[in-house]
């Protein structure tokens, strides 16, 4: 254990000087076994231990390998979704934080956001209104879509990868508690898209709360306020 720890610590000094980047990939287990003098059991563990840790990724097939991962996100949900297994964070604590971020990033899109993303916006909304209610898994992906552009719009890589997350858990729990049939969520959204395009940012945060409050009432509703809270 003490050689697999020392060799994942390698792979992540060699990130943190920049030697090693987002995408690219590693040397064969039997290259790297010969330069770290090990055996390709032991870099198999370490390989293992950095793909659960979100730094590497195994692709197979003959342009697989072992890579250096682009976006940690999957992981950082696997924890969320962990924590509230284990009871550490409830489904409140997973709308406070979808709150915190979507206030934020409303109010950062009426000052930078482009009419460009506006626009974008309103088509994922419209291909969400075509989808029927009884389609719920497509218009789970459908507002997975909308809420991509939008925090996209604050144009800053840290939040949209902290949101990456958040967005996959509440698409679980949604996708396990199933819809209600009532899709005022939509109806919000345009409000919201209405708000940013005004450049009103106090309006856009009112209907980021209306929203946050809606997604929770129905999480309430159909999971049973005990379990929810």
């Amino acid at each position: 254990m003490r050689a697999v720890e020392d060799i994942t610590e390698q792979i992540r000094a060699e990130l943190r000087a920049g030697r090693l980047t987002p995408g690219q990939r590693l040397p064969p287990e039997r290259e790297l076994a010969t330069q770290l003098n090990v055996s390709r059991s032991t870099i198999r563990e370490a390989m293992s231990m950095l793909e659960v840790a979100g730094i590497v990724e195994r692709r197979i097939g003959s342009a697989g390998g072992s890579f250096i991962t682009t976006s940690n996100s999957a992981v950082v949900a696997r924890s969320i979704s962990d924590g509230i297994t284990l009871g550490r964070y409830s489904l409140a604590h997973l709308a406070e934080a979808r709150l915190a971020l979507e206030s934020f990033t409303a109010r950062r899109a009426c000052e930078i956001g482009k009419d460009t993303e506006f626009d974008e916006l309103e088509r994922a909304l419209d291909r969400t209104a075509r989808i029927p209610d009884e389609n719920w898994d497509q218009k789970l992906e459908a507002y997975r879509q909308f809420l991509e552009v939008f925090f996209g719009m604050a144009h800053n890589p840290l939040l949209y990868e902290l949101a990456q997350p958040l967005i996959q858990k509440t698409a679980d729990v949604a996708r396990q508690l199933r819809s209600s049939g009532n899709d005022g969520i939509l109806k919000i959204r345009r409000q919201l898209v209405a708000a940013l395009r005004a450049r009103d940012p106090d309006a856009a945060a009112r209907a980021i709360q209306e929203a946050i409050d809606f997604i929770y009432a129905g999480w309430l509703t159909r999971s049973g306020a005990g379990s929810a809270r």
